[in-house]
């Protein structure tokens, strides 16, 4: 027999949200960005030691490609994306305009906000955001 439990109040959930208001950076191809571009003459390289950068920095919450299991590419979804744990909109653009495939024109992005309301990576998001708060100040 298993317990039933007793539901959560308002109060309760409300206790538990996250809050952490992170930006999420979407990458979408451009130009004549293509799977052969992406590592001609080591581009591919930096792009991955610039990800490196900002996680060792604290900057970086999460990165990875999305629909990475499909064979053919829809140009109107995102090919990537990742999460910056920084004070500000501003401070996630003037990051995101430094991702190397963006500044020689192959990708293009949006940077949306996003709270990080539930999930087992509240506490991280919270750590990284008072590391990049106390890094700023």
């Amino acid at each position: 027999m298993t317990e039933q439990q007793t539901p959560l109040t308002r109060e309760e959930i409300d206790e538990r949200m996250g809050r952490v208001p992170l930006f999420a950076v979407f990458m979408w191809a451009d130009g004549d960005y293509d799977q052969e571009t992406a590592w001609r003459g080591g581009l591919m390289w930096e792009y991955l030691r610039w990800q490196l950068d900002l996680e060792d920095r604290g900057l970086l919450l999460a990165a990875g490609p999305l629909d990475y299991d499909l064979d053919v590419r829809d140009p109107g979804r995102p090919l990537g994306m990742y999460i910056l744990a920084v004070g500000s909109k501003d401070e996630a653009q003037r990051i995101a305009d430094q991702e190397p495939f963006f500044r020689l024109g192959l990708r293009k992005h949006r940077v949306s906000a996003f709270f990080l309301n539930e999930g087992t990576a509240i506490a991280e998001g919270r750590r990284l955001l008072s590391r990049s708060a106390e890094i700023t100040t």
